[in-house]
């Protein structure tokens, strides 16, 4: 038995976590990039690595860190924290990154199909033709019968449109001939090309644009869950008054199932190793769920708590800086994910296949709203009709 390193250890991945396939005595049981690391550390100096689980494995906060190596029960944590003046620390070497992981695009509801061939200058260009048509057909039919019907041409421009049968007004054979080419070539031509692409849009599944920043987010109204022990961090590292206003304070255990599961609803922001650490799930997806956002938030030095004044804290900070200048840093953040599948902590979603899937409520409600509308307007007709 070496010197003892005494760890503070729990569930906070990718920093450590705790693999319950192994023996409560086994040096394995405990893995993560920074747990790791002070392994390796305690190995070079023939020291005696000596986990101390916390509570119930619950993820501790900064206080209970801190209250902890002051009584004198650990040495040093095993999670990262961030840097600050008020409790020691090992030395700073590394810039983490603080991050947005936003939904990739959800699926459109269905609904909004119907509106999605055309955006609003396309609209407004067919109402422009649609008027197009009425002036032109009605200046023909002055040109000559010497009176105006703007009515009957504007109803025929509509007519076009819905793909009814022409019964064009008497004119000549030359303009008969330039009316119906007019026709055939915007109404017929155009509403097919809607009801084509629309056929197309039912049998494919549709997303919306993936977030890329902020605004996106924002224009896509998605909050970002948070926890309590989150609230502390996002005021160090001076998050903007665009992003809190997107925060949404919610129970641990409920942020923990929505951000473990990469539920697509919200989004999530915390340092970028621990992103990525879940993001690692959704490996083999035909599509991703969630994405992380190129542009940071924030930085925040990335520290160890340790004790005041430890015998071991220049040794310690040797240690760490070797890791970070040789780049085996990253190495145990990149390895940490197959650490964790293999320990059952972290499970790949299942891969996605070309399978037909039986029809849901949803898929029918567009096509009861067309068909109950339809009959409503013909009920609205019939008694017009009778008591005209």
């Amino acid at each position: 038995m070496g010197y003892p390193l005494r760890v503070l250890v729990t569930n906070d991945p990718p920093h450590c976590f705790v693999d319950k396939d192994e023996l409560p005595g086994s040096p394995n049981r405990y893995k993560g990039s920074i747990v790791t690391m002070l392994k390796i550390f305690a190995d070079q100096l023939n020291a005696t690595f000596q986990a101390n689980p916390f509570r119930e494995f619950r993820r501790y906060s900064t206080a209970d860190c801190v209250q902890m190596v002051s009584d004198d029960e650990i040495d040093a944590c095993g999670s990262i924290f961030i840097r600050t003046y008020t409790y020691a620390t090992s030395q700073p070497v590394r810039l983490n990154r603080v991050v947005i992981m936003a939904p990739f695009g959800n699926p459109i509801e269905k609904f909004y199909y119907f509106f999605r061939p055309f955006d609003l200058y396309v609209w407004i260009g067919t109402g422009i033709i649609v008027v197009y048509i009425a002036v032109m057909g009605s200046l023909l039919h002055r040109w000559h019968f010497k009176e105006w019907n703007v009515g009957q041409y504007l109803l025929l421009a509509v007519q076009t449109l819905l793909n009814r049968e022409l019964s064009l007004p008497q004119s000549s054979s030359g303009s008969k001939f330039m009316l119906l080419l007019l026709l055939f070539a915007i109404g017929f031509i155009l509403s097919n090309l809607y009801v084509a692409l629309l056929s197309m849009m039912l049998t494919t599944k549709l997303y919306q644009r993936p977030i890329e920043n902020l605004a996106d987010l924002k224009a896509a109204n998605v909050n970002i869950l948070l926890q309590t022990h989150n609230i502390r961090p996002n005021s160090v590292y001076g998050s903007s008054e665009e992003l809190r206003e997107r925060f949404l304070l919610v129970e641990e255990s409920q942020h923990l199932e929505k951000r473990n599961g990469l539920d697509p609803s919200y989004a999530y922001v915390d340092s970028e190793d621990r992103m990525d650490f879940y993001l690692y799930q959704q490996k083999f997806l035909r599509r991703r769920r969630m994405k992380k956002l190129s542009n940071p938030v924030g930085y925040t030095w990335a520290v160890q708590v340790i004790k005041q004044n430890w015998v071991l804290e220049k040794h310690y900070n040797d240690h760490v800086q070797r890791f970070f200048e040789t780049g085996l840093q990253n190495k145990l953040v990149d390895d940490v994910h197959e650490l964790a599948v293999k320990a059952g902590f972290l499970h790949f979603f299942p891969t996605q296949t070309q399978t037909i899937e039986p029809l849901r409520l949803e898929d029918i409600v567009m096509a009861a709203m067309v068909l109950g509308g339809g009959h409503a307007l013909a009920v609205i007709c019939f008694l017009v009709e009778l008591f005209a």
